[in-house]
């Protein structure tokens, strides 16, 4: 026993609470984990209806999160339409709003946006989304005509292609993608780039998640270990008391 004064402390209780604060949070970590670290990662952050637009330039943010690498991007509501015989329905994965990484005049791979997130170096991250590709057969089929392709660029690495070739006639069709990597820093940039050719003007992305600063292997090993010892002392200091 430990005496400071009145209180009284027990040195294997101390070290038994420490164990499992140390426990909990690691948990709470792990839950932490599974929050979408991105913000506007649905693009609604834009308020848009009907025939509405919304077009943003290089260097400009919007949503409170994203900023235009290059060229130009276009938010659009899931009830834009376009052409006749019949119209095509720029319709959104989730929610009222995608972005289109062609803009309002399809400018080649210079086209992009990215973000800058908080990281934690040699943790593991899980990013989705969604690449979408329009596709009809009215008036507008020629300019609606090949697969989508998103370039996906991590912290200003070579690009990744995702590539969309279903298609849902007369609608946008949405594919679902998934990568991860491992952070380098304290910060990390997730840049989407326009990757359609030139004689198509629309290239979709929405509802992208990014999860992680998930532990490697070994701390899950020390997690489980913490466990293991508090269950340990709490075992001993029993059989020390009943004794």
């Amino acid at each position: 026993m430990l005496r400071t004064g009145s209180a009284t402390f027990d040195g294997t209780i101390t070290m038994r609470h420490h164990l499992l604060f140390a426990t909990v949070a690691a948990v709470a970590g792990a839950s932490s984990a599974s929050a979408n670290l991105l913000g506007d990662p649905g693009f609604e952050a834009t308020a848009l209806s009907g025939q509405q637009l919304a077009t943003y330039y290089a260097g400009q943010s919007f949503g409170g999160a994203w900023t235009v690498a290059g060229g130009q991007v276009t938010v659009v509501p899931t009830t834009y339409t376009e052409g006749s015989g019949p119209p095509i329905v720029f319709n959104a994965h989730g929610g009222n709003n995608w972005l289109d990484l062609t803009g309002l005049g399809n400018a080649g791979p210079t086209d992009g946006i990215y973000q800058d997130i908080a990281t934690t170096a040699g943790r593991r991250y899980d990013l989705s989304f969604y690449v979408g590709n329009a596709d009809t057969d009215g008036n507008e089929a020629t300019f609606y005509a090949d697969p989508s392709t998103v370039n996906l660029s991590i912290n200003g690495g070579a690009y990744t292609p995702f590539i969309n070739a279903d298609i849902t006639e007369n609608r946008d069709n949405w594919k679902f993608f998934a990568t991860s990597f491992i952070a380098s820093g304290p910060s990390t940039r997730i840049a989407f780039f326009n990757g359609t050719p030139l004689t198509d003007d629309a290239n979709g992305v929405d509802d992208v998640s990014l999860t992680g600063g998930i532990p490697e292997p070994a701390s899950w090993v020390l997690l489980v270990t913490g466990f293991g010892a508090v269950g340990l002392i709490g075992r001993r200091r029993q059989r020390t008391v009943a004794a």
